[in-house]
């Protein structure tokens, strides 16, 4: 009997540490890339002004801002009439001030520069980015927002759009 508890005992620990190491995984709560990597649809705007969800609902089928984990991804922007837009980006994080720095590659070989703050809500997959470049915006939506503008987005999912 005791030679059975003793070449059982290895296969115990082996179970244990690796039933530890599954619980860690599981725990750890994703990085501030790793929450932002994907694809986020804007579905609204705010500035000093009020509620300017008009301009996308008006205008546009859907805009996206696509964050690929290498840094680059795209400002995707499809309008309600017209050709769809793809804007090239790179972007950096520094989750020490919760900001993404995204410059935004046009048609005119120019760039816009475009900082935006973030609160996300991990569980909700919605974010809340804030800037007051309001230049940037209004370039590419030709509208005129002014102040502090908010942008509300929500993450698309392995189904879609998370409402």
């Amino acid at each position: 009997m005791w030679s059975t508890v003793k070449r059982s005992i290895p296969i115990v620990l082996l179970l244990a540490v690796s039933m530890t190491a599954c619980d860690s995984n599981e725990d750890k709560e994703p990085t501030e890339i790793e929450t932002l990597v994907g694809t986020w649809a804007i579905t609204g705007f705010m500035d000093d002004s009020g509620d300017r969800s008009d301009i996308i609902a008006n205008g546009y089928a859907g805009v996206h801002l696509e964050f690929a984990e290498d840094g680059t991804g795209a400002f995707e922007i499809f309008p309600k009439s017209g050709p769809d837009r793809l804007l090239p980006i790179t972007y950096v994080v520094d989750d020490e001030v919760d900001l993404v720095t995204i410059v935004i590659g046009l048609p005119i070989d120019a760039a816009l520069v475009l900082e935006l703050t973030y609160i996300f809500d991990v569980q909700a997959q919605k974010a809340l980015f804030h800037t007051t470049h309001t230049d940037a915006l209004n370039t590419i939506f030709g509208s005129d927002l002014a102040g502090d503008v908010r942008i509300m987005a929500s993450k698309f999912g392995e189904d879609g759009l998370v409402e």
